[in-house]
């Protein structure tokens, strides 16, 4: 039986993203992580746990001087990701490679990537959904999963190479834990607030550098809503395909 897609509009429809009606489906944080990456830079870019390629096609449209490599274990969505970047013009500043974090690396070499950017599951010891893709892509059994996501990501980055996660701000613990006990610097947090009046943010975006010794930094981060609307600095953003100032 075929798989059903939907056709879906993201920077404000500057791209055209087919993602599967159910199962694991990319919405705003693909795109705010994407943000996150600098106007600057130039190189490659890894994305782990592509999907259906939100993310990694959010980068190049916006990042002239960058090509992006997706990876997923899961073989139809790395498909659909071909086939996005084929119908946005983007083909030929990326490549989509089935693979398993867990396993042997297949044509990818350690520490070769200028940026790695990633959504890692973030469900823990949670109630699976019944779509196995969807599953596979929120949840974690164990820390010990999580810290083998976050180490592949780190694997993968050059040297003082830089690394960039969208993670729920009740799970930052977790995360840091893993972080933590890294050679890792230079972490910066960005939080992205509900409202300017809320007190915990909803997600929070995270950098660290590799091999390094430099200090953390707290940013202010972003607002997302005011009034039920979103605030003109998260419309550039999610509509206009711009970048987040750190």
């Amino acid at each position: 039986m075929p798989i059903p897609y939907t056709n879906d509009a993201f920077l404000g429809g500057k791209l055209m993203i087919q993602q599967p009606e159910n199962g694991f489906r990319s919405g705003s944080d693909a795109v705010f992580l994407a943000s996150s990456l600098p106007e600057t830079i130039k190189g490659s870019i890894l994305d782990v746990g592509c999907g259906a390629g939100v993310a990694s096609l959010c980068a190049v449209y916006r990042l002239k001087n960058v090509f992006v490599t997706g990876i997923d274990c899961d073989e139809n969505l790395i498909k659909v990701a071909e086939e996005n970047a084929k119908n946005n013009q983007l083909k030929e500043r990326t490549d989509f490679i089935v693979q398993d974090i867990q396993k042997s690396l297949i044509n990818l070499v350690p520490q070769s990537f200028d940026r790695v950017f990633s959504n890692p599951p973030y469900f823990k010891e949670s109630t699976p959904s019944e779509n196995h893709s969807r599953t596979q892509s929120r949840h974690y059994s164990n820390v010990s999963f999580l810290e083998t996501w976050v180490n592949f990501c780190l694997k993968m980055a050059k040297p003082r190479g830089y690394v960039h996660f969208i993670f729920p701000s009740t799970g930052l613990q977790e995360l840091l834990k893993v972080l933590l006990v890294s050679n890792v610097g230079e972490l910066e947090l960005f939080p992205l607030w509900p409202k300017a009046d809320s007190l915990h943010s909803k997600r929070i975006i995270l950098t660290v550098r590799k091999d390094v010794a430099s200090p953390s930094v707290l940013h202010k981060g972003l607002v997302l809503h005011d009034h039920e609307k979103y605030t003109p600095e998260a419309h550039s953003v999610l509509w206009k395909g711009q970048g987040i100032e750190f």
